[in-house]
């Protein structure tokens, strides 16, 4: 007996694709109207995915993007390093992502998303603590 795989029908997506679509599209909404003109109806055309998988996936809008953002900032490894190589493993790549393409304007129309959307707000804190608040107490203890 021989073994089935299956295959996805020619054109359709894994999920993972469709996310990465999702966040790039949010990207380039997020750059080209910043937060306060962010149009979901825009993501969706240009991710080629239905407004249902988008709220299915990120019921807070905020919170997308937050995530879409975030992605701009590799996440640095903080195994055996010290509190200032971690600081700067995260620092440099967000700085990084300021100075290439569009990330400057993703970047801050995330802040103003955090600021204006609670669930964005709280995500966007959490990562801040993590990542710069936490090695930050280590340095200055």
């Amino acid at each position: 007996m021989t073994e089935r795989k299956s295959n996805p029908r020619k054109g359709q997506r894994t999920s993972e694709e469709s996310r990465a679509a999702i966040l790039q599209a949010t990207r380039e909404e997020m750059a080209e109207n910043g937060w306060r003109k962010f149009s979901v109806d825009k993501v969706s055309r240009k991710a080629k995915a239905s407004k249902q998988t988008i709220y299915r996936w990120w019921p807070a809008i905020g919170y997308m993007c937050i995530v879409a953002a975030m992605e701009l900032v590799p996440q640095g490894s903080t195994r055996g390093r010290d509190p200032a190589e971690r600081i700067a493993a995260l620092l440099i790549p967000l700085e990084e992502a300021t100075r290439h393409g569009s990330g400057h304007a993703v970047l801050r129309a995330a802040m103003i998303a955090a600021s204006d959307d609670k669930a964005a707000g709280e995500t966007w804190r959490l990562w801040m603590k993590a990542n710069v608040r936490a090695p930050l107490r280590l340095i200055l203890a």
